[in-house]
């Protein structure tokens, strides 16, 4: 049975992972929360009071995997250089070589498929080793990380596999995001003011997500470096896909489509080859 350490526990996609693991029952499940942030999860559960800044060697010492899926600037409210690259490249860099010198030498990273940038746009499907051309801070700053990770892999001899999700959905995401918000809306009998919605996605509910994640622990150890891109084949413009959802919680208002301009940093195809690279 692994024991696992894992960061972002009370996340959009970190909350629906832990439950899922609890009730495989295959795994101990350590998380790590900064000091007087409680969870709702068994108490089972162990809990490693800290942040990514902390020194976490001791606390790791006894730990098979670290699965780190803690950020910043998801929400665009917090989508600024100084905090994504402070969280999700300086901080992340020390939990890693912290969890390296206590021992740990297999990892999950969570990435983004937002690090490709306009490069999405260049292709049908997305490869994971297609050049990084982020537009964001967020997006900035898990590709440097990334960038990293297979040196510090290959030069500690880790197993690390690096996760790139593209378009996810589902209960838990930050209310300011686009399927909350619409959710919102309709359930509420507002109107829902959105861009034309031609963006081209491959759509995916958290639940799939987290399968993909979980498929992921067993493989660790069989190789130094995994790239690979997590998509649902599940492609759609966001136009239908608003419908859809639109109709499915029985919207009363108006779903004005073409009233929000795109942003300028706005992707008109997301949609990823979802088959792994690896370095043995």
């Amino acid at each position: 049975m692994s024991k696992l350490l894992i960061t972002g526990a009370t996340g959009f996609i970190g909350n629906q992972l832990i439950k899922s693991l609890y009730l495989t029952n295959r795994h101990n499940i350590r998380i790590l929360s900064r000091q007087g942030h409680g969870h709702s999860f068994s108490p089972s559960i162990e809990v490693i009071q800290g942040t990514l800044q902390s020194d976490l060697r001791d606390a790791l010492k006894s730990t098979d995997i670290v699965i780190h899926l803690a950020s910043a600037g998801v929400s665009s409210s917090h989508n600024d250089h100084k905090i994504c690259f402070e969280t999700n490249l300086c901080d992340s860099l020390n939990l890693i070589l912290s969890a390296v010198d206590a021992g740990v030498r297999r990892f999950i990273i969570m990435g983004s498929g937002f690090e490709f940038g306009r490069q999405n746009e260049y292709f049908e499907k997305t490869p994971p080793t297609s050049q990084l051309q982020p537009l964001t801070p967020y997006a900035s700053s898990k590709a440097a990380l990334s960038a990293l990770l297979p040196h510090i892999a290959s030069s500690n001899k880790l197993s690390i596999c690096l996760l790139r999700p593209f378009y996810v959905y589902g209960e838990g995401e930050h209310p300011n995001r686009f399927w909350p918000s619409l959710v919102s809306s309709a359930q509420s009998g507002r109107d829902f003011n959105m861009s034309a919605g031609e963006q081209i996605i491959d759509i995916q509910h958290v639940s799939q997500v987290i399968s993909q994640i979980i498929a992921e622990i067993p493989k660790l150890g069989e190789y130094t470096f995994c790239w690979k891109n997590l998509g649902s084949g599940n492609i759609m413009s966001l136009r239908d896909f608003a419908q859809d959802m639109w109709e499915h919680y029985g919207g009363t208002g108006r779903l004005i489509i073409g009233s929000v301009p795109y942003r300028s940093y706005e992707l008109m195809r997301y949609v990823p080859s979802c088959i792994p690279f690896i370095i043995e």
